[in-house]
């Protein structure tokens, strides 16, 4: 689980620096204007090691640690790399373009980049009992497509200061590039995998027929 303490390292020194150090915060979140306009594209990967505050980072990484640490031992190193990287540049891109008529959007968080981890142990574990929210005893491919709607109407509502593109868009990669990875999945988790990708096609014709649906949400973080 070596992987798993390094990304939970970096991610614990750059937050906590951020918390005291507002300029740092500004400099490296993701600032759609910011990207588009300026190209500052390193914000793509710098907002995924940054938090809002304690209670955000903490969460965040509590996610990651409970699901990456199985992964990462089921996996290995590099594959488990893969998963996490493809997962955070995918919910960022994902995101840039969700909001890209809204110059006001910002965030910050690992959250996509945890959703493509989370997803992919869905695929892999579809059956296995999880707790959500002190709710014991949800399997996993329940909480998947919950989840993947849950973030579709978020985006849609423009509910809370949750960065939902980047949730939904990680999580959508997260599954990809494992099916990608480990083709036979496809058949093994055919059920889990249909009710996840589904809502997202046709989230994603919506999206492109009607760009301005999804962009109610000025700030997210």
């Amino acid at each position: 689980m070596y992987l798993v303490y390094f990304i939970i390292g970096i991610n614990m020194i750059a937050s906590l620096y951020g918390f005291k150090n507002e300029f740092f915060l500004e400099k490296f979140m993701f600032k759609t204007d910011k990207i588009l306009q300026n190209k500052e594209y390193y914000r793509l990967v710098t907002s995924a090691f940054i938090h809002n505050d304690l209670s955000h980072l903490g969460f965040n990484l509590f996610s990651f640690y409970s699901f990456g640490r199985i992964l990462e031992i089921e996996l290995g190193f590099f594959p488990f790399l893969i998963i996490y990287l493809v997962s955070l540049i995918a919910s960022e891109l994902f995101s840039l373009y969700v909001h890209r008529i809204n110059p006001n959007y910002r965030a910050l968080g690992a959250s996509g980049a945890i959703s493509g981890v989370i997803f992919s142990f869905i695929v892999f574990f579809p059956d296995t009992k999880m707790s959500v929210f002190f709710i014991p005893g949800i399997p996993a491919w329940l909480f998947g497509i919950v989840y993947t709607l849950i973030s579709i109407y978020g985006l849609q509502s423009g509910a809370g200061r949750i960065g939902h593109s980047a949730h939904l868009g990680g999580g959508i990669a997260g599954v990809l590039v494992t099916l990608a990875m480990y083709p036979f999945l496809i058949f093994e988790s055919s059920y889990v995998i249909a009710g996840i990708l589904i809502p997202f096609v046709i989230f994603t014709i919506i999206l492109l027929i009607q760009p301005n649906f999804f962009n109610k949400i000025k700030s997210l973080e």
